[in-house]
């Protein structure tokens, strides 16, 4: 029951805090996995960027999408 009500009250708080669609014009997603591979070549590290930006008064599409992937 308390885990119910904290998701409970978390939701409310989202709802008060949170910005208007208006307000906001380009969201970004950036995340990344890396590792250190102590003198071993290959992959050590891949990052990924999505860019999406508002068009119209409502719609949002992907305008950018980069993939990085570093190499020893």
């Amino acid at each position: 029951m308390k885990c119910f009500l904290l998701l409970l009250l978390v939701s409310f708080a989202q709802i008060l805090l949170g910005q208007s669609v208006d307000s906001v014009s380009k969201i970004i997603f950036q995340y990344g996995k890396g590792h250190n591979s102590w003198g071993e070549r290959g992959v050590y590290d891949n990052e990924e960027i999505i860019e999406i930006s508002r068009f119209a008064s409502n719609t949002f599409v992907i305008s950018k999408y980069l993939t990085i992937t570093r190499y020893d």
